[in-house]
C-alpha cells in the first residue's frame, strides 16, 4: 500500500482590510457604553468603607461636630461634611455653567438657572 504524500500548505494570514478601516473612537465608545450598562445593572453597594488618617485638628472638629449636632457616630459627621462639600462643588459647577451660558447664549436653551442659583444661595445662608 502506497502512502499518499501529505501536501503542506502555507498558514493563512489575515491582513487588515483597507476597505473597512477600524474606527478606534467607536470601539472606545462601545466599550464605555458596555461598561456603563454593566455597572447600571449591578446593584450599587449601600456603603463604602473609607479608611485613612486626618490631621488632629480636623479629627477634633469632627468629634465636636458630632456631639453638637447630636449625631450617633463619626461616620455620620463625615457623611455630613462630604455631602456639604458635594453641594458646594455642584453649586459652583452650576455657577460656571450659568456664566458660560451668559457669555455664549444658546438660542435652543431657555434656562432659569440664574434664578435657581439665587434660591440655592439663599438656602445656604
Amino acid at each position: 500500500m502506497e502512502k499518499t504524500p501529505v501536501r503542506k500548505t502555507k498558514p493563512v494570514t489575515h491582513k487588515a482590510s483597507t476597505r473597512n478601516p477600524v474606527d478606534r473612537s467607536s470601539i472606545a465608545r462601545n466599550a464605555a457604553l458596555a461598561r456603563w450598562q454593566r455597572e447600571k445593572t449591578q446593584p450599587m453597594p449601600r456603603k463604602k468603607t473609607v479608611r485613612g488618617k486626618i490631621a488632629p485638628e480636623l479629627a477634633r472638629f469632627l468629634e465636636d461636630y458630632e456631639t453638637s449636632h447630636g449625631l450617633t457616630s463619626g461616620t455620620e459627621a463625615l457623611e455630613h461634611a462630604v455631602r456639604a462639600l458635594q453641594e458646594k462643588e455642584l453649586a459652583q459647577a452650576y455657577r460656571d455653567y450659568a456664566d458660560d451660558l451668559a457669555a455664549h447664549p444658546d438660542p435652543w436653551v431657555d434656562s432659569d438657572l440664574p434664578e435657581s442659583l439665587e434660591l440655592i444661595d439663599a438656602a445656604a445662608r
